[in-house]
């Protein structure tokens, strides 16, 4: 005669199941901040990679006669803020025509959303002219706003890094 063994299947005890909700919760807890931290340097670096691929195409749009001189017409001692969104291929001033058929269709956005109380929405070209007349530029992302643009170093992406893109 066969012998049937008999297996006993409950499943897990609802204690069990309440343990290791717990143990799940105290790793999840334990790991955000990890996660968020990561994915704030994440999109730091995204924004100092975009920086500078901007300033190659800012370099490569001075090149260009038309463009260099509206840039300088336009820049001062302060700087002259030039908008990425504003940069396109159907611009009618040559500076930013140039950029704009360099960058292509689509501007990029910054990712960080940055340490102030209004989060970055375009990125900015800020030209300036010194006193012996030689053209400078940095790329900051910022938010435009009704007097114009604010732009704080520490948000800098080039020619530095400023401290709040630091990893």
């Amino acid at each position: 005669m066969k012998k049937v063994r008999r297996i006993n299947n409950e499943g897990f005890s609802l204690v069990e199941l309440i343990i290791v909700i717990a143990i799940m919760a105290i790793l999840a807890a334990a790991l955000a901040p990890q996660l968020i931290k990561y994915i704030d340097n994440s999109r730091k670096s995204t924004d100092v990679s975009t920086g500078q691929s901007i300033a190659t195409s800012v370099s490569v749009a001075l090149t260009d006669e038309a463009a260099y001189n509206a840039a300088f017409a336009n820049a001062t001692t302060a700087g002259y803020a030039y908008w990425i969104k504003d940069c396109t291929a159907s611009s009618s001033e040559d500076f930013r025509k140039k950029v704009g058929e360099i960058i292509g269709a689509t501007p990029p956005t910054p990712k960080y959303r940055g340490t102030g109380t209004n989060p970055f929405d375009d990125f900015a070209i800020v030209i300036k002219k010194d006193a012996s007349n030689n053209l400078s530029f940095a790329i900051y992302p910022a938010t435009k706003n009704a007097s114009g643009y604010t732009v704080v170093d520490a948000d800098m992406v080039y020619p530095t890094v400023g401290d709040n893109y630091k990893n």
